[in-house]
């Protein structure tokens, strides 16, 4: 099948043998990783516009891969050109420029102090914050869209968007856990997941008076908590900023008392006592009649 290609973008490796011309193994691995990081982002974009579409439509993969094409003058300049069927080319071309162009503006962004994509979200984070690591010291790779500046890709470049990639994000908190203690003064409390790991969260004046009253009659409490509050990226909570509501679900300190009746035992002793010809009388259909029986109109008992 006929294939034509695309000019989308030039990596521009600078320093040491990248001035003569030389891609070495860093830097294929470079390019390979940057093609993952703009196909990822080109998919990752695409799902946050049609977030109804379990799928990716059909092609989409196969049009938006890219490959190196030649080596350019000066130093070591590869471009990365979309490589697609012919009668596929003009499919998500603008899918693959966007990608290109986001790639480009997280990077300008975490260098000019500017705000980064809305969309930038924890996966592509992750894999920007790898791009370049396998970089000789002193190296530096230009990511460069077609009629755009480039974005230098360094080790400083990657520690200025690491520091710059929010550590913590906000999210709905729907959590159970155990309350042993409130702080009427902080208007806080310390709800503890485990045995070893607890948060702390914010309560209103309301829901201070249920929890300490509660926490009066009990050691602790378990409750369940919903609200929103801080997350580390790895899906860590860290705290709880704000509860909308909190739901008791019963005394924590309720100890099972194994020397208790069983129910079999309870229903053994409960008709121990009834005689047997009362037992002889009752219906042996078992419900098969038993609106007959309640409204009187049964004969007897077959």
């Amino acid at each position: 099948m006929e294939s034509q290609t695309d000019h989308v973008l030039e990596l521009h490796f600078r320093g040491g043998v990248y001035d003569s011309k030389t891609l070495d193994e860093p830097a294929l691995v470079e390019i390979v990783k940057i093609i993952h990081a703009v196909t990822e982002t080109a998919r990752s974009l695409w799902r946050r516009r049609n977030p109804s579409r379990q799928r990716l439509p059909n092609g989409f993969d196969e049009s938006v891969q890219l490959g190196l094409r030649d080596i350019g003058e000066g130093s070591a300049v590869p471009a990365l050109v979309r490589t697609a069927p012919q009668e596929q080319l003009h499919l998500f071309e603008d899918d693959v420029t966007e990608a290109v162009t986001f790639v480009h503006r997280a990077f300008e962004a975490s260098q000019n102090g500017l705000a980064f994509p809305e969309e930038l979200d924890d996966q592509l984070c992750d894999i920007y914050g790898d791009l370049g690591t396998k970089l000789p010291l002193g190296c530096t790779l230009e990511f460069v869209p077609t009629g755009k500046a480039g974005a230098s890709i360094n080790a400083a470049a990657r520690q200025q968007f690491l520091d710059r990639v929010p550590d913590m994000t906000t999210d709905i908190v729907d959590i159970s856990g155990r309350v042993l203690a409130a702080d009427v003064h902080r208007r806080t409390f310390q709800l503890w997941l485990d045995s070893a790991m607890r948060v702390d969260a914010k309560f209103s004046e309301e829901q201070e008076r249920r929890i300490t009253e509660a926490l009066h009659e009990h050691d602790s409490l378990r409750v369940r908590l919903r609200g929103s509050g801080q997350f580390r990226r790895n899906g860590e909570i860290v705290r709880i900023d704000r509860v909308d509501r909190v739901d008791e679900l019963g005394d924590s300190n309720r100890v099972f008392d194994s020397g208790a009746s069983t129910i079999s035992e309870m229903v053994a002793v409960a008709f121990s006592g009834v005689p047997d010809d009362v037992w002889a009388s009752l219906p042996t259909d078992l419900a098969e009649r038993h609106d007959e029986y309640l409204s009187g109109r049964a004969g007897s008992a077959p």
